[in-house]
């Protein structure tokens, strides 16, 4: 089997409302709408491979000149390549000088990334006719728990949310927090009094706040009884994490994209959770590297997240299915906070746990008739 060709797809989607989180853009502005470029990679023998470029931040990537750009790249580099051979495919991915000029930054470079080598573990997938957790480790789990995630609202929309993800059987939440405590910790106080003392909870902070602001909001927060506390301080402050994990009494999660970046965190034991993505790391391959970075150490993982739609998170699911050190409930709500998808059907969502799909290779099929009536550009 090789690859024969390449095709992108820009889509854009509605998020369901404005999503604030902390940083320069303040309160009262947030994130309307989300855009994607769905990936096709096309073997010689028929089978296609599917991939998302998640949640992309500059809407510049979608213009038709940039987007054909970036298809020729892939397909060069691409062409002739046998989608089993992952590491050697994404390795010649990094090293394609045209592609980092022309994504700029490592957040997109590792976004494409990840859309190749999920499209590359689909074709795997499809072509033997099985799952993708079955090549990575297998079937460790048939769902994974799910943490609804909140973010900056006024109390009065939160009440409503919160409300129906319990009713919907949801028992882990993750509240965006950082730019008020007081408003922070009303809206914790919200989440706690309606989810109840059984529902677990972890707070979102951006790595908005400074070393004393993190360990006196994390102190004044730790009575609503927390799983975790993700990023307080900046990431790239791993003295500053040590601080504050030593000062309070909450779990510190981080995200870690890299193996460099999480065996610096162990060294210096500056958190107790790894939040780990496909998108972070730049995929399935890459993501499971980071995980297996835990055994034989106290820390847990859980599965991040960019809001990706079906075919992105999809490839997360197939992640957390085999993955033992998955422990904690994951962010994966993607296709539930938007308004419409490029799959047919939706991934099912249960009792507040994602449903890891069965079909061969990634599980999910296009519909293209939605990806038509949501292309962008």
């Amino acid at each position: 089997m090789k690859i024969d060709d390449v095709k992108l797809y820009p889509v854009a989607v509605d998020r369901r409302y404005p999503t604030v989180t902390a940083g320069p853009r303040g309160y009262w502005e947030g994130v309307k709408r989300s855009y994607f470029l769905i990936l096709k990679v096309f073997t010689h023998d028929g089978i296609v491979g599917l991939g998302e470029i998640s949640d992309i931040g500059d809407k510049e990537f979608l213009k038709p000149s940039k987007v054909d750009m970036l298809r020729r790249i892939l397909k060069r580099t691409l062409k002739g390549e046998d989608p089993f051979n992952i590491e050697k495919v994404v390795e010649a991915l990094q090293r394609t000088p045209e592609l980092i000029a022309l994504l700029r930054d490592e957040t997109n470079f590792r976004l494409v990334l990840c859309a190749v080598d999920n499209a590359l573990y689909d074709l795997m997938g499809k072509s033997l006719g099985v799952p993708v957790y079955k090549l990575i480790g297998g079937e460790y789990r048939k769902r994974i728990r799910v943490a609804w995630v909140a973010y900056i609202r006024d109390p009065k929309f939160l009440v409503d949310e919160i409300q129906e993800k319990v009713k919907e059987g949801f028992e882990a939440f993750k509240l965006k927090v950082g730019l008020n405590i007081k408003q922070d910790e009303e809206r914790l106080k919200v989440v706690r009094e309606i989810a109840g003392e059984e529902a677990e909870i972890k707070i979102d902070a951006q790595g908005y706040w400074s070393i004393e602001e993190a360990i006196k909001n994390i102190k004044r927060l730790e009575k609503f009884n927390l799983i975790g506390v993700e990023s307080p301080v900046s990431r790239e402050d791993i003295e500053g994490m040590v601080k504050v994990r030593s000062s309070v009494d909450t779990p510190i999660i981080e995200h870690v994209n890299d193996i460099s970046f999480g065996l610096k965190l162990i060294e210096k034991g500056a958190v107790d959770v790894f939040n780990v993505s496909t998108v972070g790391c730049g995929g399935i391959h890459q993501a499971k590297k980071v995980i297996n970075l835990t055994e034989g150490t106290d820390l847990e993982c859980l599965l991040g997240s960019t809001l990706e739609l079906g075919v992105g998170t999809a490839g997360q699911a197939h992640l957390a299915a085999s993955s033992k050190a998955v422990t904690l409930p994951s962010d994966l709500i993607g296709p539930l906070m938007y308004t419409d998808d490029v799959i047919k059907g939706r991934l099912s969502y249960e009792n507040g746990c994602l449903v890891v799909p069965s079909g061969s290779g990634l599980g999910v099929t296009l519909d293209d008739e939605r990806l038509e009536r949501l292309a962008e550009g």
